[in-house]
């Protein structure tokens, strides 16, 4: 009974975030995720540690060090295709299943985050990691937005936007619980040191994560009550091995990279000035509850209140419902606001700040992001970030108080709720309309049952799209070598008239 009681959050927080995603299921694999599940069977050779070796080296291409994200990256899409022709299931299928995982394994070390604060902040009582988990997967859930734009990272990107992510939540928590009362003295550093240095081989991004956990080693001995020479020893020690450490190691990766002016991306390179805060500015805002309805709503008018919308946001909001009586009737989960609270929240919005200027200070992102609405990876941090803000403030408020608010903030959280359920799957139906030849094509291309006659036709739709000329090529090309490699025979054999860009 008691493994039960203790099962009902994270099952709980699980469903609120799978109702929450249901509209972004809608969406085909779209951008460099439908061009990535084609080309890394075939770059990889057909095999496991072909598809390793492949990433590792992409990882150093145009101003990239990243050969821990690209290898994982490479294996994922290579994965995609094996499973999909093994298990004979769609490459949707995996997509939506593994991008709902991330989501779920980043909301997970988000509240893992809020336990370490409370261990070092020296809450009165330790927070339990199930009721967290709960409450921060609920308002993630509920504020969880899709954008129209294929660089969303809820509908795509999932390895790099929610993957980095966790990654970032998970060495924060790490630096957290390093300096809590009570944790070894030599398991914290290496843990930091090791898990830092994934991050800066993982994703540019995660240096903000790195920087974050800056501010927790510095802020542990700042107040003179609580500074004492074994703390600061152990605080300079984390400084040396997760932040100098990784830092060599991210600075150093500079110059083994391959320079970016040689492939022309500018994704990797810098531009600081006015045009770079701008796009910070609006950045910020799209990562915010809300923050892209008013460019969402202008590139989906009309927008539809479908049936679908009206059922999840009634399912979510009885979800809410049903969390804050058993939240109140269960015993009191509470953060003491003390004044050592400053350094878990100085460092969180440490990350979502800097995360979000990994882009914005790029020419590629100052270019593209021209307005509130449009995002990139830093929304996967973002939207979480704002979730776990959003829990310390309910975790803090007093019990009456808690109760006062709840009264008005339920009614309007619900049409809320409404409001961004109505434009995600509004944004789901277009998309998936729109991009309705990527789920034939990809759909078709792991399954040895089709017709020649029907993949010749999926194919067929999807060059009626005024694609990149590389692009296009490289989709052609690979789903004819993967088809004939993995089945013995042709994808389509028949002459295809490929439209002129």
């Amino acid at each position: 009974m008691l493994l039960l009681k203790k099962l009902v959050w994270p099952v709980f927080g699980s469903v609120m975030l799978a109702l929450s995603f249901l509209a972004a299921t809608r969406v085909p694999i779209v951008g460099d995720d439908f061009q990535a599940l084609q080309e890394a069977f075939v770059r990889s050779g057909g095999d496991l540690a072909g598809s390793i070796a492949y990433g590792w080296t992409a990882g150093m291409q145009a101003g990239h060090f990243n050969p821990v994200g690209q290898l994982l990256g490479a294996v994922y899409h290579f994965a995609a295709y094996e499973f999909s022709v093994v298990f004979q299931i769609t490459p949707q299928f995996f997509h939506v299943a593994s991008s709902l995982g991330l989501i779920w394994l980043t909301t997970l070390a988000a509240s893992y985050v809020v336990v370490c604060a409370a261990k070092f902040v020296r809450n009165t009582s330790a927070l339990p990691l199930g009721p967290i988990f709960a409450l921060v997967a609920t308002i993630t859930g509920l504020t969880l937005q899709i954008h129209p734009w294929s660089n969303d990272p809820v509908t795509t990107y999932s390895m790099a936007g929610f993957g980095s992510a966790a990654v970032a939540f998970l060495l924060l928590a790490l630096a957290l619980r390093a300096l809590s009362p009570g944790t070894s003295r030599w398991g914290g550093p290496v843990a930091v040191a090791v898990v830092s240095v994934f991050a800066v081989l993982y994703y540019e991004m995660l240096v903000a994560a790195v920087a974050a956990t800056a501010v927790v080693y510095v802020g542990a001995i700042l107040p003179r009550a609580d500074r004492t020479r074994s703390s600061v020893t152990k605080s300079l020690l984390l400084l040396l091995v997760g932040v100098a450490l990784p830092a060599i190691v991210f600075v150093g990766g500079r110059f083994l990279a391959a320079p970016a002016v040689s492939s022309g991306y500018t994704g990797t390179s810098v531009a600081l000035g006015p045009d770079a805060l701008r796009t910070w500015v609006f950045s910020m805002v799209s990562t915010l509850p809300g923050g892209a309805w008013p460019y969402s709503m202008y590139r989906i008018d009309p927008l539809a209140l479908s049936r679908s919308a009206v059922v999840v946001a009634g399912l979510l909001c009885l979800g809410v419902i049903g969390l804050a009586i058993i939240w109140w009737k269960s015993t009191p989960v509470r953060l003491d606001p003390t004044r050592r609270l400053w350094v878990p929240a100085g460092a969180l919005f440490t990350l979502w700040a800097l995360s979000v200027a990994a882009h914005a200070v790029t020419p590629k992102y100052i270019s593209e992001i021209t307005s509130p609405g449009l995002v990139y990876l830093f929304y996967a941090v973002g939207v979480v970030c704002a979730a776990v803000f959003l829990a310390v403030v309910i975790l803090i408020l007093p019990r009456t108080a808690l109760l006062k608010t709840s009264m008005i903030a339920l009614p309007l959280l619900c049409a809320f709720v409404v409001v961004q359920q109505a434009v995600n799957w509004t944004l789901g139906d277009l998309m998936r309309s729109a991009y309705s030849s990527n789920a034939q094509l990809a759909a078709v291309s792991t399954n040895e049952t089709s017709s020649e006659a029907e993949r010749c036709a999926a194919l067929q739709l999807w060059l009626e799209k005024p694609w990149p000329q590389y692009y296009e090529e490289s989709v052609t090309t690979n789903v004819e070598l993967n088809f004939e490699a993995s089945f013995d025979d042709e994808f389509c054999g028949l002459a295809i008239a490929v439209p002129a860009n």
